[in-house]
Order: structure tokens, then sequence, then C-alpha cells
């Protein structure tokens, strides 16, 4: 089961919770210290909603880390997945030193993900260079296109797409996906689109 710790306010927490929970209700909500852990029926993805006056050392996870939120790198466990705002050059810094792995997304062709169109509730999201799940599985570089009608953020989005390829938990980006049909998926495999 893949752990994904959202630090993030509560504004971007509602956001996530729609993609994540967008069906489903979550079936509990219980507060452990300052953590909301939210448990529906995401498949493998267990998330966890936090503020920034945490000190989270989970391991192997994925850190998604809205912009400003993070104020130490100590707040985090230095093992795992980070995605970040390529916009939050103060995340960033802090994120330099440790051993995650830092992705970023984005509007640049240096982000691992970024959007190479956006319209008001459609885009085409650009995985830009290849990146390994959690279970270790290769994803190649793609370009998919989607839909955005919960109209969410763009960072919130993109970090959405990020969360559901890394763990490969693809039932959201199926869903949302404008030409299923060019979209090869299992439960195994990850979306490999070729770049047109």
């Amino acid at each position: 089961m893949a752990k994904v710790f959202f630090l993030c306010n509560d504004n971007w927490k509602k956001q996530y919770q729609k993609v994540f929970f967008q069906q489903n209700r979550p079936d509990f909500v219980k507060t452990i210290d300052n953590i909301t852990n939210s448990i529906g029926k995401t498949g493998e993805i267990l998330p966890f909603f936090a503020d920034t006056g945490l000190s989270l050392q989970e391991q192997n996870a994925v850190w998604v880390l809205a912009p400003g939120i993070l104020q130490t790198p100590k707040q985090i466990a230095q093992t795992g997945v980070a995605i970040a705002d390529s916009q939050d050059s103060k995340t960033l810094l802090l994120l330099k030193d440790s051993a995650l792995e830092v992705l970023t997304c984005g509007f640049s062709s240096k982000d691992t993900l970024s959007f190479s169109s956006l319209e008001d509730k459609r885009c085409v999201i650009s995985l830009q260079r290849g990146i390994r799940t959690l279970q270790n599985a290769v994803v190649e570089p793609f370009e998919l296109p989607m839909q955005n009608p919960l109209q969410l953020s763009p960072f919130v989005f993109l970090s959405s797409c990020l969360v559901c390829i890394l763990t490969g938990q693809t039932k959201w980006l199926q869903t949302n996906a404008c030409f299923c049909q060019q979209l090869e998926m299992n439960t195994q495999t990850l979306p490999v689109i070729n770049r047109h």
C-alpha cells in the first residue's frame, strides 16, 4: 500500500479529496495528533493530510508539498519521493540536499510533469522524462489529453496525476482522459502514449 502525505492547507486538501474520493465518500475520517487520515475506497493509496507543524518520518512514502508549506526538511522523511511546484524555489532549496527523489510539476519544459496545452476544462499533460513507480516499473515520457471537470488548480491537477502514476493507481487518469481508447492500462501497467 502506497502512503501519500499531502502537506497543504485546507483549501488544497479539499481539492485533493475531490480527486481521491471523487465518487466514494471516505469510510471514516480519523484525527491523530494534527494528521487527518482519510481512508476511503482509493485502491492502494493511503492518503494522509497534514499541516505545517508536523515532523513526519514515514520512510519511502510520496510527499506532495504545496507551495510554501515546507519550513524545514526535517518535517518529512529523507527517503521516498517528493512532488513539488517548480516555481516554489524555497521548497526546492530545502530539498536540495535530501535523499528524496524530487519530481516537479509546472509549466516549464524542465518539469517532470507539465502541461503541453491548457484550456478551461481541458488540457494535455506531458511526462517530460521517464520515471520509476513505487513498484519499480519504468514509465516512459508520454502526452495525455485530459479533462479537468473539477477545475482543480494546476499544481493540484499535475501532482494528483503524478501520485496516480507513481502508485500505479491510474483509475482517475483513465476516468479523466479525453481519449480513453488511446490509453493502454491494466492494474499492472501505466499509460504509455507516444509523443505526436
